[in-house]
Order: C-alpha cells, then structure tokens, then sequence
C-alpha cells in the first residue's frame, strides 16, 4: 500500500505541469460553457438600462469605496519592509504599496506578479536569495485574510440554517482552516525558516489580509445596495466569500471567470435577475480592481518618467513640457480664431465639410457677443500664456473651464470630452513653463497680434459693408452666409466690447517694473576706478543707461550697462568688474531678465566674452573692429596739448562747452569718436585740450584709465574753423601724450568693417554688410575707419551676442541706431 502511495505521488510530481494544464483547461471548459448560456439567455435592452441608471453621485460613491478598501493592503509593503528592515519615507512606502497591490489585484496570479515587484522594489543592495525567500513567503499570508473572513461567515451561516446558500458551509469550514494552520506552521519553524517574522510582522500581514477581503466584500455589497436598496445584501456574503475561496484555487487572475460564473449563478437563488448580476459583477471588476489599476499603473509610469527624466538631466519633462505649452498655444489661438470666424460668418459651417469636423472641438456660447468676447479673450490669453506669464496661467484656466463646461453641458459627446480632457493635461503639464511676472511686447509678436486684429477688423468691416449697402443684392452675395444686419451689429458690438477686454487684459499681464537700477554715480564709480577697460563703460556717464550689479557678500563685483528696445535689453560691451564672476553675473542678470519677459542681446564685445556666452546658448557674429594703439612709452611731451586737471575741467567747462555746440551745430563729416555734449560727463571724464596761440581751440574727452592703463577716446569737438590738418595733429599729439603717460589708448569701434565680406560668411554677417554698404553715403563710416587707420596699431573684431533661434530680423533693426551712430 505504501509503495503504491509513493508511486501515485510520484507519478503527480513527474506529471505536474500536465495537471495544471488540464486542470485550468477544464475551469476555462466550465467558465466558457457557463458564460455563454448566461449570456445567451440575457435581455441586452435591460441589461443597457441598468448600466445608465446609476446616477453620478453613486457612481462616485462607488469609486470612493473602492479605493479605500485597496488602501489596506498596502499594510503587505509594510510588513515586508520590516521584515527586510528596509526603511522607507511613509511617502514612499504608500505609492509602492499601491502600484504593487492594486497591479496584483487584478493581475496577481497567486500573488506572483505582487511577488516579483516586491523584490524589484525592496530588494536593491541586498542579498537576492534572501529578498527571494522573504517577499515568496509573505505571499502565503494573502489568503490569511479569507480565511478569517470564511470563519466569521461560516459562524454566521450555521447560525442562520435558512439561508439559500447553506450548502457553501463545506467550503467555508475549508476554507477557514487556512489561517490558524499556517499559523501553526509557522511558530513550529519561526527560529529557522520564519525567523524574520516576528510577532508584531505577523499580525501586520494578517491585519492586511483581512483588510484586503473584507474591504473586497464591503465594495461588492455595497455596490449591490446602490443598484437596489431594497435588497438584503448581507445575506449574499456567503456566496461571495465561497465563489472567492474556489476563483482563488483557480489561480486565475482575480478569480475572473470562475467566481463570475458562481455568483450569477448564485444570485438567482434569491431572484436576482441574469442582467442585474452581470452589471453588479461589472461594476465590480470595474471600480475595485480595473480603476486601482489604472492608478497604479499611472503612479508607476509617474514614478519610472521620474527616475528616467533625473538620469536624463531633465531633458525629457522640459520637452513634454514644452510640447504641451505649444499644443495650448496653438488651442487658445484656433479657438478664439474660430470662435470669431463664427460671430462673423454664424453659417459658416455651411461653406465645406472640413469647417463643419473643425467647429466643434471650438467652443460655442450660442450668443454672438459672448462668443466675439471670448474669441478675443482666448487669442489675448494665447498671447500671454506663448510668452510664458504666470498671470496667463491661472486666467487660461478659468477661462477653458468656463468654455469647456458650457460647451459640454450643452453637447455631449466622448470624443469632444476626451479632447477636453487632453488640453486640461496639456496646460497641467505646461504650468512649469509659466514661471514669468509680466508680459512684454517684442516686436515679432506685435507684428503678429497686430495684424491678426487688424484682419479681423478689417474683415468685419467689410461684411457690414456688404450687409448695410442698399447698392447690394443680398441674395447674390449669399457667399458670405451671412444672415442680416441685426446679427452683424450685435457682433460689432462684441467686437468693441472684446477689444476693450482685450486692453484690460494686457494691462493686467503687464506691470510696470523696470529691469535694472537708475544711474548711481557713487556705486559706479567706485567700480569703474578699478576695471575699466572698456569705451561703453565710461558712457554710462551719460546717464542714459540701466545698471546691473551683481554681488556676493552685499559686495559689488560686476555691473552690466544695458539700455531697453521693446523686449529687448541691449547690454553694451563687455561686463565691468572683476572678470572671475562675469559667468555668473550674466546667468543672474538673463535669469532675471527672463523672469521679466525680456531678452539679453550683447552688443559690442570682445572675442572671449562672445565665447564665454556661447555657454549659456548665445550665437555671435562680428559687427565691427575695435582700434586701440599701444604705443612704447616716451619722455617727449605734446606741444600744443595737455591734460586738465578736475579745478582746470570746471574752470574751461564754459569755453568746452562752446566749442561742442559750435561742432555740433556744423555736423561736420570727419570727427573722432562723436557724441552730443553733456556737462556731467564732461566733468566726470578726463579732458585733454588743444590750443593754438593760447587759445583753446579744440579738445577730447578719455575714460578714466584703469590699473591696467586701458584709457578710451570718448569724442573730440573741434572749433568750425580747425581744418582737417589741425585735427590730424591733435590726434598725434594725443597719441604722444598716451606714450608719455603710459596708456593703451582705445579709439573704440568702427562699426560694420570688414564684416561679411567673404560668401563664406554667415548669411547674417552678409545682411550686415548691406546695412553697411547701402548706409555708408549717410553715415560715413568708411570714412571713420579710414581716419582712424593711422593711429592704430592693432585692431580687435567687436561682436554682437544674441539668443539661439531669436529672430535675428527684429534684433537687427533694434539695433540699427546703435550700428549707425557707431556705439
């Protein structure tokens, strides 16, 4: 008898998984052939009505209870955790425990695939045989729970004989036997097979066992009681906890199929109909285990595009991002336009089959004047959310919700709620994108808005000229589907209404700060004395430019010059202060900027600055040369000029100042380094004069050398009479003076020279070179740089930095007075 035992255990080890098979065969054989005469023998028209009469508000409750009845079973994570001694954030440990609880409730296969995340999760920088052995040992205790609930069921059912489902007690007592015989099992091997699970793990797996199935049983009843409140759910509860124990057995996932089968069954043993037993199981695997699922397979695509965007230096949620800040761009624009093309033609829909699939993903208010108004809203909003204003962001919103619940409320349809619900993630996905405090018109967008509006005025204007002239057949202008006078004036004055919307919202997307300080003579000077070494830092003298200063420990190190073009700030030449924080200063000063709705040109800098702010993403192209002559030092004095001293520069302030309005008055076309006096700067410069027969006739204005004995030639203003002779020998006085003291004068820079002058250039360089081709008889620039010629000694190529992708077009004509003014 004991050789035939062992030979049939034998025989079943060897033949294992062909008794699977067949075993699951054969409960697929038994679901199949059940389901279909269910089906076969449903009512279809019933079955629909059941599935639309739940209202919202039960559908809600039913989500609710859902998903609280999954949350116990993140208490699994919670003992394996501590059976690892893994320590978590609570933060963590929940969305774990979701993703992997809610993926196994309905794709658990006996709790393998729970199993197999849990060490993915919990086993990293552990010993894998360990994690292994633990995380499969956990899995036992998730029937703990259905086993206890069996118990209390059984208890219940031999207390009541009466109940319909009395002969489910075998499977019940069955059932419950579970818990306290792995119980058993497992204190006899806790100090070697189980010897991580302490008391306390083990009441946690079995307090989450129980929460499990009985939260299970709770969603199942209490889903039963909203379809028909009448009914006696609890006397159900012996079914569903049997046709749980036998799906359970079936491996199946959820017990799919085989518990569904038993409980329509089941259920018409108290008179439950075919098709209400359906639609109750539906909305069972519908809202506790399909929407869970849903959640936590969301949190895991969350969690995995987290890890993957912070390996990836956050390329990834910067490009959805974006992708998404466009995608609502483009919405808020092909809304509002089509929401005006409505108002103006009402027919519209009339003209072609494209125009009729197009209209409704639109949004309509059925009025003519609400919709003019918030079709110019929406493009005034694209507007401002195109230019990133956190101001948008929040308008943007209220505003699509306003258009989206009228739009549904009045046709529902999915495919137009999908849509919706698509722009509602997009301009949740761009809101990082909407970081800026204001809105500032750049000249493209002006350009752009321009004329949008002035087409759509334009365009109404001239159907109210077709509408209201008597000279016109209406009938023969049907063209315009248009469908009377009263309708066209009750879209003018939406019209007028929205433009008045229009300029309250832009000034409610603008503010008035300016970027930048007001000129502070002390602050800057105290900088100035030591870096100076360029020819715009000394110009900010003239008291027409903003600066930036940048400090560390409240101490100044660097001060950028700028002055402001639409939304452009143009910084002139090379930053002021110490060279080691220029990288930072420039990051802080664009980030600021930015945070303003301005953009950050760089005009007139060195070759090495150009290079330093190609880091930061700026193209350059040179623009011009800058001349400077270093000179070896010479004892030999000038003869006819000499230097001022400050008493000297206010004592001559008056004869100075004649003399530059006399040259400025003449518009002579030779000078040296031109500009308009002023007295400030005058007397904040150094001052070197000409004289002939102790008369001043001419003098010059140099920047204050720095340590390095960089000076700069500011400009030079001659007396009408002084010929082009004299000039020359003042300039090479100047430049003996310069030797004599030791400086390294710059002449500043000749723009346009010898820029774009290969085919090999850049095509921007080219369009340079015909600004300067075509503008030389006006602005003798040609002429400069030849006078120029012979006092330098070396000449440096100057450049203009500016933004990658920036319209180079409007950057150029932002500039073009500074070009031709050769600043």
């Amino acid at each position: 008898m004991k050789s035939f035992i062992k030979s049939i255990i034998q025989w079943i080890k060897q033949h294992l998984t062909l008794l699977k098979i067949v075993f699951m065969c054969s409960v697929m054989f038994f679901v199949v052939n059940q389901l279909t005469s269910i089906l076969h023998g449903m009512t279809w028209h019933k079955f629909e009505g059941l599935m639309m009469r739940q209202g919202a508000t039960s559908v809600f409750l039913m989500i609710v209870v859902s998903f609280l009845a999954v949350m116990p079973m993140t208490l699994y994570d919670v003992g394996t955790t501590k059976a690892l001694d893994v320590h978590l954030s609570k933060r963590s440990l929940f969305n774990d425990g979701w993703i992997i609880n809610t993926i196994n409730n309905l794709a658990g296969f006996g709790g393998v695939v729970g199993a197999t995340l849990r060490m993915n999760s919990y086993g990293k920088g552990r010993e894998s045989k360990k994690v292994v052995a633990t995380v499969t040992k956990t899995a036992l205790f998730m029937l703990t729970g259905l086993s206890m609930l069996s118990l209390v069921v059984l208890v219940v059912l031999l207390v009541n004989r009466q109940s319909p489902y009395f002969h489910y007690w075998i499977w019940l007592l069955g059932g419950s036997l579970f818990a306290p015989g792995l119980l058993i099992f497992i204190k006899l091997n806790q100090k070697k097979l189980f010897k991580e699970f302490t008391n306390r793990i083990l009441g946690i797996f079995y307090t989450a066992s129980f929460g499990q199935w009985l939260g299970a049983m709770i969603v199942f009843l209490f889903i039963g009681h909203q379809m028909d409140p009448d009914l006696n759910v609890l006397q159900i509860a012996p079914l569903f906890v049997s046709a749980t124990l036998i799906g359970m057995i079936t491996m199946v996932p959820g017990g799919m199929g085989t518990f569904d089968v038993l409980m329509i069954l089941g259920l018409g043993a108290v008179h439950i109909s075919r098709e209400v037993a359906v639609v109750w199981i539906l909305f069972y695997r519908l809202f506790y285990f399909i929407l869970p699922f849903i959640s936590g397979v969301m949190l895991l695509i969350h969690q995995a595009g987290y890890k993957i965007n912070r390996s990836l230096d956050g390329l990834p949620k910067e490009f959805i991002s974006k992708m998404a800040h466009l995608f609502v761009t483009i919405i808020l624009y092909a809304a509002g336009i089509m929401m005006i093309l409505v108002s103006t033609i009402p027919n519209l829909s009339n003209i072609s089959r494209f125009i009729t699939w197009l209209l409704p993903f639109s949004f309509n208010f059925f009025d003519q004047t609400v919709n003019m108004l918030i079709g110019l809203i929406l493009i005034g909003l694209a507007r401002g959310f195109y230019n990133k204003v956190k101001r948008a962001y929040g308008a943007t919103i209220i505003v699509l919700a306003i258009c989206i619940i009228n739009t549904i409320s009045t046709h529902i349809s999915w495919k137009f709620i999908i849509f919706y619900l698509f722009v509602i993630l997009c301009v949740y996905l761009a809101r990082s994108e909407c970081y800026r405090k204001q809105m500032t018109y750049s000249w493209n967008a002006l350009l752009f808005d321009g004329t949008l509006f002035t087409l759509i005025f334009v365009f109404y204007g001239i159907i109210g000229y077709f509408v209201n002239s008597e000279k016109t057949n209406w009938a023969q202008t049907h063209f315009l589907l248009f469908p009377s006078e009263e309708v066209w004036f009750s879209g003018l004055t939406g019209l007028i209404v929205a433009a008045l919307f229009i300029l309250a919202l832009y000034h409610y997307l603008s503010s008035d700060r300016t970027l930048g300080e007001a000129f502070d003579d002390k602050r800057y000077t105290t900088l100035i004395e030591r870096y100076n070494d360029n020819y715009y830092h000394h110009m900010a003298y003239l008291g027409n430019m903003r600066q930036y200063y940048y400090q560390e420990n409240d101490e100044d190190l660097v001060c950028l010059s700028f002055v402001m073009k639409a939304n452009r700030c143009v910084v002139l030449g090379d930053p002021l202060g110490k060279g080691a924080a220029y990288l930072a200063a420039v990051e802080a000063f664009i980030d600021e900027a930015d945070l303003y709705n301005y953009q950050v040109v760089f005009y007139g800098v060195s070759e090495r600055f150009s290079l330093l702010l190609h880091h930061l993403g700026y193209d350059f192209m040179k623009i011009g040369e800058k001349g400077r002559y270093d000179g070896k030092p010479s004892m030999k004095e000038p003869a006819h000029s000499y230097l001022l001293s400050e008493n000297e520069i206010r004592e001559f302030l008056p004869q100075l100042e004649a003399i530059s309005k006399a040259y400025e008055a003449e518009k002579r076309s030779l000078h040296y380094a031109t500009a308009h006096y002023q007295k400030a700067f005058v007397q904040s410069s150094q001052v070197v004069v000409y004289e002939k027969e102790q008369r001043i006739i001419g003098y010059c204005t140099l920047s204050l050398p720095n340590e390095n004995q960089h000076i700069s030639l500011m400009y030079a203003h001659f007396l009408p009479e002084v010929t082009e002779s004299e000039q020359k020998d003042f300039m090479n006085e100047l430049l003996l003076l310069a030797a004599h003291c030791g400086w390294k004068l710059s002449f500043g820079m000749s723009p346009l020279v010898n820029v774009g002058i290969s085919r090999h250039s850049f095509i921007e360089e080219r369009l340079i070179r015909i600004l300067y081709t075509y503008g030389e008889k006006t602005t003798d620039l040609e002429q400069e740089y030849q006078l120029l010629s012979p006092y330098v000694t070396t000449w440096y190529p100057v450049y203009l930095s500016y933004p990658h992708k920036q319209n180079f077009f409007f950057i150029l004509l932002q500039i073009a007075s500074l070009l031709l003014r050769g600043k």
